[in-house]
């Protein structure tokens, strides 16, 4: 038996509207507990290319920069040197109470309890928490800039989070709901 070489495609059509009308694609709703979300990955990712790119940029100098261009680029690069070169003040001031993880991404001074630091270590404690706050905010404003069509709070959120991971063990963070607890 022959068909008409019209037959084929028609019913090829007709299938794929019947199919087309019957059956329709819904993305589930995602609830993630436990694991991070897909917004979370891609901000730790970012995040964690800009120790990659530090690293690039004083290796091979002659490059071309994958972030960014001009003050941007050293802005994001001294903040990140800045920040390695102050990390072992940073992480002993955690660990000690002095210093504590905001849910807003920033250092506060904590240290209730504690008896008054040295004056030498005072200055230490003010100048370190200023410094570390203003490489986060260079940094958080980067991740504002790679990610524009997510929510600012969002990017806090995980930029806080992404800190109170990096905090060492007796560290005081805060929670979603502002309580302290420590680490």
């Amino acid at each position: 038996m022959r068909t008409s070489p019209h037959v084929i495609p028609a019913i090829c059509g007709i299938l794929l509207t019947l199919l087309g009308q019957s059956c329709s694609l819904q993305a589930p709703e995602i609830k993630v507990t436990g694991e991070r979300s897909l917004l979370e990955k891609q901000v730790l990712g970012t995040y964690q290319s800009f120790g990659r790119d530090l690293w690039m940029a004083t290796s091979l100098r002659g490059l071309p920069d994958s972030m960014a261009t001009g003050g941007d680029r050293e802005n994001l690069l001294k903040a990140i040197r800045r920040r390695r070169f102050n990390r072992d003040d940073r992480l002993r001031l955690l660990a000690g109470g002095w210093l504590g993880e905001a849910g807003s991404g920033l250092l506060v001074e904590r240290g209730e309890g504690l008896a008054p630091p040295p004056d030498a270590e005072r200055e230490l404690l003010a100048r370190l928490m200023r410094q570390e706050n203003q490489d986060r905010q260079v940094m958080l404003s980067r991740l504002e800039r790679l990610h524009p069509e997510q929510d600012r709070d969002e990017l806090v959120r995980i930029f806080a989070g992404i800190q109170m991971d990096e905090a060492p063990k007796g560290a005081w963070v805060q929670g979603a709901q502002g309580d302290w607890t420590r680490k």
